[in-house]
This record gives structure tokens, C-alpha cells and sequence, in this order.
């Protein structure tokens, strides 16, 4: 298993390239300094991020350890129960109930601007 960083200058300077590279190469790499793997390619993300049987968020799904507690953190079927209520409010019904709010908040605060 190949090691990268992905915050080396090199790799910032062009992660459009680091990531191919890591794609054809590599589709799993550790991180050795903050101590993760990276997956990388569709079909591998995916494969994962579905298999709740054998990855978990219990430990974190970012790059530092999150809350378990928090619904992004949350595996099915206790984050069914987050989308579900998330799901009322980001639908099209959903959006349309505060979009005007939305857009009176951004219209003032672009105002403030002139």
C-alpha cells in the first residue's frame, strides 16, 4: 500500500492530478500522518460508503474523529431516522417554504456591501 499526503504543496498545487494519479494507481492509500486511509474512485466510494456491515462512521467520517452523536456520524438505521426528518425540509415543498427568507437575508446582506 502506497502512502501519500495530500497536503504536501505538491499535491495542493494540482489535485485535480493527485487524484487521477491516485485513481490509476492507487484506489486506497494511507495517510500516515493524520493516520487514514483515502479511497479514491467511484465505484470504491460507493461500495463503502453502502456497506454499513463492514465500514462504519462510528469513529468519524471526516479526516479528525467526529461526534458520534451527530446524524452525519450515524450509521442506517439510526441516520434513517435524521433523513427523514431532513428530507421534510430540503424537498422542493421543503425549499419553496424558506427560499424567501433566503433570499431577503442575501439581498440585504449584499446591500451592506454597496
Amino acid at each position: 500500500m502506497r502512502t501519500v499526503d495530500p497536503q504536501l504543496p505538491e499535491a495542493l498545487a494540482n489535485r485535480a492530478q493527485f487524484y487521477n494519479t491516485l485513481r490509476e494507481e492507487c484506489p486506497v492509500a494511507k495517510v500516515e500522518a493524520q493516520g487514514y486511509y483515502l479511497l479514491s474512485g467511484y465505484d470504491n466510494v460507493k461500495s463503502v460508503v453502502q456497506d454499513h456491515e463492514r465500514f462504519t462512521k462510528q469513529w468519524g467520517n471526516q479526516l479528525a474523529r467526529m461526534e458520534p452523536k451527530y446524524a452525519l456520524n450515524q450509521d442506517p438505521p439510526d441516520f434513517n431516522k435524521f433523513r427523514a426528518l431532513y428530507m421534510t425540509y430540503m424537498s422542493p415543498k421543503g425549499v419553496r417554504r424558506w427560499a424567501a427568507d433566503c433570499e431577503r437575508i442575501a439581498n440585504d446582506l449584499i446591500d451592506r456591501l454597496a
